[in-house]
């Protein structure tokens, strides 16, 4: 599936083993890929809003490692994403629940934040 945050094109990809086998999901800034390993629905939509998290503050100049958030930043970047975070993961994870191909006009599609 392909989604758009602030103008940058990202492809959220599951495989089955990922090459640190402890990692669960990891985004790529350089291919603009969000990797998932494929797990049971629950514990991919926790692993999906994680990783949308990172890709949403990258994309928003929060990219800075060391950057410490006080309080009121973690409020303003929760209230921000919220909305891109909840939208993608509900595209995304319903047809999973549903065992039933993704709806044409999703996959053709990208969603935005």
């Amino acid at each position: 599936m392909k989604i758009k945050c602030n103008n940058a094109r990202y492809e959220i990809i599951e495989k089955e083993q990922l090459d640190n086998k402890e990692d669960v999901g990891y985004t790529d800034y350089q291919s603009r890929q969000i990797i998932l390993k494929k797990l049971d629905k629950d514990f991919m939509v926790k692993t999906l809003k994680h990783e949308l998290t990172h890709v949403w503050l990258y994309e928003h100049g929060h990219n800075q490692d060391e950057k410490e958030f006080n309080n009121e930043d973690v409020c303003e970047i929760v209230a921000s994403s919220n909305d891109f975070i909840n939208e993608v993961v509900s595209h995304y994870i319903k047809p999973i629940a549903q065992t039933i191909p993704y709806p044409e006009n999703v996959m053709k599609g990208i969603l935005k934040c």
